[in-house]
């Protein structure tokens, strides 16, 4: 799959997927020898952050993107870390059996192109009574992109470019990723919903927040001619959603915690 990421720009905007970071790691109990499993580590920033708390441990951070990985190990060279590195590799081509006492994925799993699958291997991933974290946004009709998306296919009578356009992103409902969890035998399994506010300062950074979320992903069913006019219209509907003089918007996540089972059957 080529690779859909701009490194930069999701750099510059990333700080909603770091503020979301803190509530999911905030619920793992970290160790200071620790062996940790970032799985879709974006940039890096959450890898190096847990890198300093493990520091008798080892982070090892994985991403489907090479220029996230190229960009992971640039920032690298300027950090005193000795623990943590990072690959290219997919979520779904995990390898790894029993070698982590923590995997965790922030803002990941939306993407996610098997979740049983992908449950299975970080399963799998896990030491005997390891724990796992994971958070994601969910992209239903509350979603601002998904709202404004709507909108602007609506205004442009886009219908039939869309009709039989496949939703890409994978949006659970809570008792459902439990049930995913519970039939892999995760163990204290805890899933929950979220809204989180996030304030933009500036309707372009929402723009560029958006762009890097996915607006390209909407946008390449079009022609060229319809694409710019689609994204001239997000832009404009996107002015609809500021509250005040401020780009805050809600997010809706869904969180997942679990252990792995303590012995073999």
């Amino acid at each position: 799959m080529k690779d859909k990421w701009d490194s930069k720009k999701y750099k510059s905007i990333s700080g909603l997927q770091g503020n979301i970071s803190n509530e999911l790691i905030s619920q793992l109990t970290f160790k200071g020898n620790y062996h940790v499993l970032d799985a879709g580590c974006g940039t890096g920033d959450l890898t190096f952050k847990v890198a300093g708390i493990v520091k008798e441990g080892f982070v090892l951070g994985i991403d489907s993107s090479p220029s996230m990985i190229e960009k992971c190990n640039e920032s690298l060279q300027s950090k005193n870390l000795s623990n943590v590195r990072f690959i290219t590799k997919d979520i779904n081509e995990l390898d790894f059996s029993g070698e982590f006492d923590i995997v965790y994925s922030n803002s990941v799993f939306h993407w996610v192109k098997d979740p049983v699958q992908a449950l299975d291997l970080l399963y799998e991933s896990l030491k005997l009574s390891g724990s796992m974290g994971i958070q994601f946004p969910l992209l239903n009709s509350l979603h601002p992109m998904i709202i404004v998306f709507n909108k602007a296919v609506k205004k442009l009578k886009l219908e039939d470019e869309y009709r039989s356009w496949k939703f890409p992103w994978y949006v659970p409902a809570s008792d459902d990723f439990k049930a995913l969890m519970e039939k892999k035998e995760f163990e204290e399994v805890k899933v929950y919903k979220k809204s989180l506010d996030f304030n933009y300062g500036k309707s372009i950074n929402l723009y560029k927040s958006f762009d890097s979320a996915g607006l390209g992903v909407f946008a390449s069913v079009l022609s060229k001619e319809k694409a710019e006019a689609f994204r001239a219209e997000i832009k404009k509907e996107i002015e609809t959603l500021k509250n005040s003089d401020n780009s805050t918007v809600s997010f809706e996540r869904l969180f997942a915690l679990g252990f792995r089972k303590l012995t073999n059957r």
